[in-house]
């Protein structure tokens, strides 16, 4: 009887080993499973949200970081400043050295604008072409001007060898506290402000600050009542 009882408790011994070894195996093979997938999510997050020439994100990853950053703002009551950026007459370096220079100093200006992203919630991205966008959240326009007035000069580049200095203009949003600009009126306002640096003689920054009262504007309208800072070059 004891020997039964043995042998049929060594049976049932064995059948739990059998399925702890097969629970193993199947946990080894979702493990597996599962790297492939997060190893293909990042490769499709990349696709989608990254920039291929200069690693930066891209027009969809800075729209979907502006809109949780204007949601953040308005729950903190925290200002917002919004930046876009080209390159002055890029189309003019791409004509004169080729695509694959215009490249490199696209590249440039990507490393240049990064460095200028310090904190945690700071963002730099391509929009396209030679468009470039900057958020900072909690910038005021206060710091506003003081950052813009070094920002052209921070991002301008040298390239010895062809005799070729790029430089850039820029203009911001600043959203005050309050504001509740959506993030196609902030872009549009940013805009604005680097059509005025343009027609100042390209090479440095123009700064419209969006009041409360300005960002509740009708959808389209433009903010008549944003004001218009200057900034120099440094």
């Amino acid at each position: 009887m004891d020997r039964q009882l043995d042998r049929s408790a060594e049976r049932e011994r064995d059948s739990v080993v059998a399925r702890i070894v097969e629970l193993e195996n199947r946990n080894s093979a979702l493990k597996d499973a599962n790297r492939e997938l997060t190893v293909e999510l990042h490769r499709l997050q990349r696709l989608v949200y990254l920039d291929p020439v200069t690693g930066l994100g891209n027009r969809r990853y800075f729209t979907r970081a502006m809109e949780a950053e204007i949601q953040r703002a308005a729950r903190t009551g925290s200002p917002l400043t919004v930046v876009v950026g080209d390159i002055d007459e890029f189309k003019k370096c791409n004509d004169t050295f080729g695509h694959s220079v215009g490249d490199d100093v696209l590249r440039g200006v990507a490393d240049s604008l990064s460095r200028l992203c310090r904190r945690g919630g700071d963002l730099a991205a391509r929009l396209g072409g030679d468009e470039f966008a900057l958020l900072f959240p909690g910038v005021d326009q206060a710091t506003a001007r003081e950052f813009a007035a070094k920002l052209s000069a921070q991002c301008a580049l040298t390239v010895p060898s062809l005799k070729l200095k790029v430089t850039m203009s820029f203009g911001a949003a600043v959203l005050e506290t309050g504001c509740t600009a959506s993030v196609r009126q902030a872009l549009d306002t940013a805009d604005r402000a680097l059509y005025q640096a343009k027609r100042a003689g390209r090479d440095r920054t123009e700064i419209v600050v969006v009041g409360a009262k300005e960002s509740s504007a009708p959808r389209g309208q433009d903010h008549t009542a944003a004001r218009t800072l200057h900034a120099e070059p440094a």
